[in-house]
């Protein structure tokens, strides 16, 4: 549980698809993703497919508010995108 007024009750799903680890964000203030050593990506009512490592914030950047940050390992290359 995280205990913070921006993270919503079902804030966002993750879940496994053809390989990959995809975020799902269902809430009002987004859900944010840091993949290790890159930038933040906001996605807001967005999939996005999550790298090998990195962070989630919710409702905001991981770096602003690490005590509520989650962080990932997901065992791919690839690097976060939001699908097109």
């Amino acid at each position: 549980m995280v205990a913070d007024r921006t993270v919503s009750r079902r804030h966002c799903t993750i879940t496994l698809r053809d390989g990959r680890f995809v975020l799902k964000d269902h809430s009002t203030n987004g859900t944010y993703v840091t993949a290790e050593g890159g930038a933040d990506i906001l996605a807001q009512s967005e999939e996005v497919i999550l790298g090998r490592r990195g962070r989630i914030g919710f409702g905001r950047p991981p770096d602003v508010g690490p005590e509520e940050a989650l962080e990932y390992d997901g065992g791919s290359e690839l690097q976060p995108q939001i699908p097109t």
